[in-house]
């Protein structure tokens, strides 16, 4: 997997991994098998959130993060907080509470709140994080679904960040989210060294982000007909490649065998063939003013 190159100088691989799912999986087994096949398929950056099981898969991660720490990077997130009574329950109780929770939401006994973004709130969830992940820094710390609707006090959000740099608690910071809310927070607010992680299929050229998620939105790791071929979401991600050659691409799924498809299928088609420039079929997929 080729390396690119992130605002504030941070390397990392051209294809991320997404933890969203981790706790659709029936085992602590099963997912620190799902990330150890990852990394070894050269995805050395992995995104979570506080919100992704309600805290178990920061937990997860510090279980496989804790020997390979030096290796990868790790993002998480801000601004859709964890049930904490499921962050504290056990692993291995932490499904079982996810069910309870999914038929409390239903039955209106639980509601998903999100909060309105602040300082205290942004060191708070920053120190809890550090502490779910057992590490001593966070490489990329996002808001989450962030807009200025929450965001009501962005300069005190943005000096946050920087004093938590100069700590060394995180290093870097960014916007992670809907596109609409992620190019009027940068854009309004001139936090002009956040990083932009947001939906592929949204964004437009007045704001060009660094890192884009549900760049195949139907593939192999869904279920049902709707589900496309290896082949057609290799050709989606090589396009969204195209799109931004040095922007990354995050992946998520629970089946190492969809990982490894998209992981060697995107290799190969950046790689060039002896005598032969890289592949350019996915050239195909895009309007003539993004081709290179």
């Amino acid at each position: 997997m080729i390396s690119i190159v992130l605002p504030s100088g941070i390397t990392t691989s051209k294809l991320g991994f997404g933890t969203a799912r981790l706790h659709h999986m029936g085992s602590s087994k099963d997912r620190q098998r799902l990330l150890a096949a990852a990394f070894d398929l050269g995805l050395h950056h992995f995104d979570t959130a506080p919100s992704y099981g309600h805290g178990l898969a920061e937990r997860e991660l510090q279980t496989f993060l804790r020997p390979r720490r030096n290796s990868f990077t790790v993002a998480t997130k801000y601004g859709i907080p964890a049930a904490g009574w499921i962050a504290r329950a056990p692993l291995s109780a932490v499904r079982p509470a996810l069910v309870l929770q999914k038929v409390a939401s239903k039955v209106g006994l639980a509601r998903e709140v999100w909060p309105e973004l602040t300082s205290e709130g942004l060191r708070r969830t920053v120190e809890d994080s550090l502490r779910r992940l057992k590490v001593d820094v966070i490489d990329i710390h996002f808001l989450h679904e962030a807009n200025l609707q929450r965001a009501t006090r962005p300069q005190e959000l943005a000096e946050t960040y920087r004093s938590l740099i100069k700590q060394g608690l995180i290093r870097a910071f960014g916007i992670a989210g809907d596109f609409a809310g992620c190019a009027e927070l940068k854009r309004q607010a001139g936090w002009e060294d956040a990083i932009v992680q947001t939906d592929e299929a949204q964004w437009s050229a007045e704001l060009v982000p660094d890192i884009t998620y549900r760049v195949i939105v139907s593939g192999p790791q869904q279920h049902g007909p709707s589900g496309l071929t290896d082949a057609e979401a290799i050709d989606r991600l090589y396009a969204a490649h195209l799109r931004r050659p040095n922007g990354m691409l995050l992946v998520s799924s629970t089946k190492v065998e969809h990982v490894a498809s998209l992981a060697q299928g995107l290799a190969a088609r950046l790689t060039p063939r002896f005598g032969e420039g890289p592949d350019t079929a996915g050239q195909a997929n895009l309007p003539a003013s993004q081709r290179p």
